[in-house]
């Protein structure tokens, strides 16, 4: 009478890998990295997504991060998606409206998440907005907002604010968060867009 959803969780959530101060440390994320898993991570979402999969709690703390060395002695960097607790099925019909996400406070929520999340009408859109938010982190090294609680971003994001990007940052990697992040979910693009851009316009962190 009960599902239960078992994942993959070998490795270290990213989060925790992107707050490391030690630089240097083997676990840590280089700074070659952020590309790669940035273009990993679209191409799993763009998975989910063809099997009609919204994640709607896509964030840092529910990527696992794991280095292992390939048959060719190549140390090769691989993420998974886990967290599926809060994940749903698109529905054939009747699209348009779907439940609110239902905050657990045993369960994370991003505070990070699509301005539409709460009004139940929403589609797999709000899981590309979400990944503006994992690109912002991975290139300012701290979540969005880091300093604001959780309804204050809400707030912010409902009004169209967003974060100041502040690091060094290429016109088509600022250009790619800042469409993924746009108030109008029609605007945004699919992950199958965005990995089609990354490959077209070489899009990489400095």
């Amino acid at each position: 009478s009960k599902i239960k959803i078992i994942t993959n969780r070998d490795g270290e959530k990213l989060s925790n890998l992107l707050y490391m101060n030690d630089s240097h440390s083997k676990s840590g994320i280089e700074k070659g990295d952020r590309t790669i898993l940035a273009f990993k991570i679209a191409q799993a979402m763009s998975y989910l997504h063809s099997r009609n999969i919204i994640h709607r709690n896509l964030n840092a703390s529910n990527i696992y991060i794991l280095k292992k060395l390939t048959s060719q002695k190549v140390l090769e960097i691989k993420p998974t998606i886990v967290g599926f607790r809060h994940s749903r099925v698109i529905p054939n019909e009747n699209k348009k409206f779907m439940t609110c996400l239902n905050i657990d406070a045993k369960v994370p929520v991003s505070y990070f998440s699509a301005p539409e999340l709460d009004d139940g009408e929403y589609n797999e859109k709000v899981d590309v907005f979400s990944f503006a938010g994992i690109l912002y982190e991975l290139l300012e090294g701290h979540p969005p907002f880091k300093d604001c609680l959780r309804q204050e971003v809400k707030d912010l994001l409902k009004k169209g604010e967003r974060p100041i990007l502040t690091k060094k940052v290429s016109k088509p990697l600022e250009k790619l968060i800042k469409d993924c992040w746009n108030q109008y979910p029609k605007e945004r693009p699919s992950f199958d867009m965005i990995i089609k851009e990354m490959i077209e316009k070489k899009i990489i962190f400095e």
